[in-house]
């Protein structure tokens, strides 16, 4: 009897070597092959060249870059060579910056170059925060400016930081951000999006636009007006309809009150393309009066003849 629990001893020990055996040499495959990935990608592609003096990209020359440490960083969102695409956006850092393509390889794509402390334990992080220019160095979050560096966010929790919707917002447990700027009014837990396909967020105090208070807004009552075909035209709250105006020099997208419009009356027009709201007294047209409505009696009259 004992010499038969002694061969299954014996048994049970060459199984777990086996298994541990198996366990080591499949981490080894797998350091190994995430090598073979990142130069399949970097080298034969021929992605970026050195010749002891200056490192080139898409055939020009990286400004700054320190040839003797600059090297490849794989995306984090591509595990496999099956899943790296001409659609890839690239990544190097060298012990000075963290470069990041404007686009894929090839065309008119450029090296964009972030200054940064130290890049010794840099990490680029899953999912979007990645794409929305976030980065992480140790236990610190960094956003990649439009200055060319690599700024630190105070107080950032690393551990809750985390996008929102998909509109450029992120949070963590104590602060909303917006383009690597904390938005200080903004009150975490009531933070939301005020419904789909809208680019408004709103709290308990304000509503908020491409990281902008909407000034005068009442965020309890703000609210989208929808065309019928589910598109939104206007904003309006129980003051005010407002009129979303596209991007200008060095203000960005922003929301401004319609004057004279009536938020109890107003509603979108559908079927006109010289009009696209409507209330009680006038026809309006990206965010301004057009004409008055007419009584079944009166002639229009245009307002801007």
């Amino acid at each position: 009897m004992q010499r038969q629990r002694s061969y299954l001893m014996i048994i049970f020990l060459v199984f777990f070597l086996f298994a541990c055996a198996n366990e080591v040499q499949t981490d080894e495959e797998s350091e190994i092959q995430n090598t073979e990935i990142i130069e399949e990608v970097f080298y034969p592609e021929g992605l970026y060249e050195e010749d002891g003096k200056n490192i080139y990209w898409n055939g020009n020359i990286v400004e700054k870059a320190d040839p003797k440490t600059f090297q490849g960083i794989l995306d984090p969102n591509d595990k496999t060579p099956e899943d790296i695409n001409d659609n890839d956006f690239y990544f190097f850092k060298d012990e000075n910056a963290l470069y990041m393509s404007s686009g894929p390889f090839g065309g008119n794509a450029t090296l964009g170059r972030y200054a940064m402390e130290s890049t010794d334990n840099l990490v680029l992080p899953k999912g979007m925060l990645l794409y929305l220019k976030y980065v992480i160095e140790g236990n610190s979050v960094y956003y990649l400016s439009d200055k060319g560096i690599a700024v630190k966010i105070p107080d950032a929790d690393l551990e809750t930081f985390e996008e929102i919707d998909g509109d450029g917002y992120v949070r963590d447990k104590n602060h909303i951000y917006f383009c690597g700027k904390t938005l200080k009014e903004a009150d975490v837990k009531t933070f939301s999006k005020l419904g789909e396909r809208s680019s408004v967020y709103r709290d308990k105090e304000n509503a908020y636009y491409h990281g902008r208070i909407i000034e005068e807004a009442d965020s309890k009552t703000f609210q989208t007006i929808r065309n019928r075909h589910g598109g939104i035209c206007y904003y309006k709250d129980k003051n005010y309809v407002y009129w979303s105006v596209q991007p200008v020099p060095k203000k960005g997208p922003t929301v401004v009150t319609v004057e004279g419009a009536d938020p109890e009356t107003f509603e979108c027009v559908n079927t006109s393309h010289e009009y696209d709201g409507k209330d009680k007294d006038y026809f309006y047209k990206n965010g301004k009066i057009k004409i008055f409505v007419p009584e079944p009696e009166d002639e229009l009259v245009n307002l801007n003849s």
